[in-house]
């Protein structure tokens, strides 16, 4: 479960993309949508969460169905209520999957979870299911930290998903070279989009030499991130990766003289503020 000493998070519900959400007609008159959330109301779902959703119709004339009365419909429809699976599109997941009961399992870990929900309008019911927006994250075991992670595409690295601070906290982040995930040690080879957008209380942070990617608005509008090191392998830097942050930031970059001047103009062209400096340390 997400510790629940974390600050900061937000607690409203969230409306997602087009890609979470999914809407069926009840009748000629009532539409409905249904989205799914997290038990912090965000668009993360952690080993160890359980998966929720927020449904609107264009009526107030309908009900929402209880988790037990969309089981007991599951089980007249042989249908799974809340599976996980590698699968993005429904079809496909439903040919794919497996199933879980009340808090998303270790072995979800790099997959999307499904939930079925349902309601009721004028004596009619319908059922759909809602999707996680992302894949399910982790926390490192080996440690306790504010860290969560995503699995990278191939299966065999992962990189750093969201860090856990509020405006409030005042943090120098190093991101670790390696994770302990469900008794598998992975190599962190990537920072997320968004990771850490508008986080305040970020002023430092160094990028180890197995980092090769940073994700769009990884560290947007932290107005406070003033150092960075960059241990010298940094392949990608997402649009807008440092836009936003401190004006007099410094970049440490450490670094032949050729792969140097090839990781500054990739954070130059990824929209960092002009006024940053640049330093090649050996």
């Amino acid at each position: 479960m997400r510790k629940q000493f974390i600050t900061g998070l937000m607690t409203m519900s969230l409306v997602f993309g087009s890609v979470a959400t999914m809407a069926l007609p009840v009748n000629a008159q009532t539409q409905w949508m249904a989205t799914a959330i997290s038990y912090y109301g965000d668009d993360e779902f952690t080993c160890g969460d359980p998966i929720y959703a927020k449904i609107q119709a264009d009526t107030e004339n309908y009900r929402v169905l209880s988790d037990e009365e969309v089981r007991k419909q599951c089980a007249i429809d042989h249908e799974p209520f809340t599976f996980f699976s590698n699968e993005k599109t429904l079809i496909k997941a439903l040919e794919n999957e497996t199933e879980f009961t009340n808090w998303i399992p270790e072995k979800a870990f790099g997959s999307y979870v499904y939930k079925r929900v349902g309601i009721e309008s004028d004596g009619e019911r319908q059922f759909t299911y809602v999707r996680s927006p992302y894949t399910v994250t982790a926390w490192d075991n080996s440690e306790e930290d504010y860290y969560t992670f995503y699995q990278n595409k191939d299966k065999k690295s992962v990189g750093l998903f969201r860090i856990y601070l509020s405006d409030e906290d005042h943090t120098y982040a190093y991101f670790k070279k390696k994770v302990l995930i469900g008794g598998i040690t992975y190599p962190v080879t990537s920072v997320a989009n968004n990771a850490l957008t508008g986080k305040a209380g970020l002023y430092g942070l160094t990028l180890h030499n197995k980092i090769t990617s940073i994700g769009e608005q990884a560290f947007y509008k932290a107005k406070n991130l003033s150092s960075i090191q960059i241990e010298g392998n940094l392949k990608m830097v997402g649009k807008k990766a440092f836009a936003g942050i401190n004006k007099q930031a410094v970049f440490k970059i450490k670094a032949g003289k050729s792969n140097y001047k090839k990781i500054v103009k990739r954070i130059k062209e990824s929209g960092v503020p002009k006024t940053v400096t640049f330093k090649r340390i050996v």
